[in-house]
């Protein structure tokens, strides 16, 4: 059976910084449907609350995401530490499900701003944390 190739520190680097970029204009395109929904739509102070926590959520997430992923450089820039493998980090998968369900939360915010609470489905996810780090059936999971 072949083994699995492992991936480079400038590999690792490299793919980071394409989820980051990705995921930074996934939230953008979230953010300006919902400012413009917000314009157009309606402008009573709830919706300028959602909007801005749309805006914070987002925020949270992807400083969460870049440093998780930033880099150790030495003293000459050359690379040491690529930082946490985003593609396959339990939390990083975590943050960027937070982003996706934001962004789609935002965009059906123009319908309706009950669809926020379907945000609570955040919680779900995060309360048996501990579910994730551990593979051993003899882990006791409450």
């Amino acid at each position: 059976m072949p083994k699995a190739r492992k991936k480079g520190k400038k590999e690792i680097h490299k793919e980071n910084l394409e989820i980051i970029s990705f995921y930074q204009k996934f939230s953008l395109i979230g953010c300006v449907i919902q400012l413009i929904n917000f314009l157009i739509l309606s402008s009573s102070w709830w919706d300028m609350v959602l909007v801005c926590f749309g805006v914070v959520v987002h925020a949270t997430a992807l400083w969460g995401l870049s440093s998780m992923g930033r880099p150790l450089l030495g003293p000459n820039r050359e690379l040491v530490e690529a930082g946490s493998e985003l593609a396959t980090s339990w939390i990083a998968e975590y943050l960027k499900d937070v982003v996706i369900l934001t962004t789609g939360l935002q965009v059906l915010s123009g319908v309706t701003n009950y669809v926020w609470f379907l945000w609570l489905l955040v919680s779900g996810c995060s309360h048996q944390p501990h579910m994730y780090l551990y593979s051993d059936s003899s882990v006791p999971h409450s």
